[in-house]
């Protein structure tokens, strides 16, 4: 917890979040400061969660700060749901078409694999 309040501590000094209006809307300086205290705060508490469930994950803290800023300002990346999988994944806003699920294209690339196996030895 220590190690939360320490980095999200950092996180807002070295970041330009608390100045203008915040998330609702406000524009009083304090109450900025106050939310960006709070986000930096929740978002290190989760990338310590993924720190402990993925032991050698290939995202820094860094690069998931960066990544929360870009979805959060909604012009580069955004969130989807797949209605197949319900899979939630990050996805790029300005390709077009849109890309598939990931998740629902692992399972189709590990069927195709499967089924080239079973064309071999058979």
């Amino acid at each position: 917890m220590l190690f939360s309040a320490a980095r999200a501590a950092l996180t807002c000094a070295a970041t330009p979040l608390g100045g203008g209006a915040d998330a609702a809307g406000s524009a009083a300086e304090g109450v900025g400061l106050c939310f960006a205290s709070a986000l930096g705060h929740r978002f290190c508490e989760c990338f310590e969660t993924y720190d402990m469930l993925v032991p050698r994950g290939a995202l820094s803290f860094e690069w998931g700060w960066n990544l929360l800023m870009s979805i959060r300002r909604g012009d580069e990346l955004g969130i989807a749901r797949c209605d197949e999988c319900s899979v939630c994944y990050v996805f790029d806003l300005l390709s077009l078409p849109r890309s598939a699920c990931p998740a629902c294209r692992v399972v189709e690339d590990r069927a195709e694999v499967a089924l080239s196996l079973a064309t071999v030895q058979a």
